[in-house]
């Protein structure tokens, strides 16, 4: 849950909620003893974002 929400960006609650309305894909399985959540995060998290890195490419850096 945790790397899931730092992965996309968002907090684990929000990560908890969407499992359970089933926009993300998960998986309940156990490590060692303790059970936890397997959760399919794509790797493109910023396909919801077109343009984000656009907006940077008219950006100028000029050193002091």
């Amino acid at each position: 849950l945790k790397e899931a929400a730092r992965r996309l960006g968002i907090s684990k609650s929000l990560v908890a909620h969407w499992v359970k309305q089933g926009k993300l894909n998960a998986v309940r399985t156990t490590v060692g003893n303790r059970p936890c959540w397997r959760i399919e995060v794509p790797s493109a998290g910023y396909e919801n974002q077109p343009g984000l890195f656009d907006q940077m490419g008219n950006a100028i850096c000029e050193e002091p």
